[in-house]
């Protein structure tokens, strides 16, 4: 899976645009969750894209913003266990690159 942060989008705002990639081969045999937690709420996920749990192909046409300070959670459950074997978060005021203030705008991958 491959996720992409677009800090400071659009240029001048405190917004990461959270948006997906083509899918790797492993792909496939997972399905994933993506959610947002509020820096005023920490106790509510709000899980985003057309089901709880998406395939990769399912994300690829989801797009959505959330604002420095807020915390961005994915989890990866395998299809024929259907265990969770991966959980990760990005804190997006810790990780807020230097060089994504005023109008510039920077774009950071992530491959998992």
């Amino acid at each position: 899976m491959d996720i992409s942060f677009q800090y400071n989008w659009p240029p001048g705002n405190k917004f990461i645009r959270v948006s997906f990639g083509p899918g790797n081969i492993k792909d496939p045999d997972y399905l994933f969750r993506i959610g947002v937690v509020k820096e005023a709420d920490l106790r509510k996920v709000y899980w985003q894209g057309p089901e709880e749990w998406n395939t990769n192909d399912q994300l690829v046409a989801v797009k959505f913003d959330a604002e420095k300070g807020d915390k961005i959670v994915l989890d990866r459950k395998d299809k024929q266990t259907d265990s969770i074997n991966l959980k990760h978060s990005w804190d997006t005021a810790e990780e807020w690159p230097p060089q994504a203030y005023g109008g510039s705008m920077t774009v950071v991958p992530y491959c998992l």
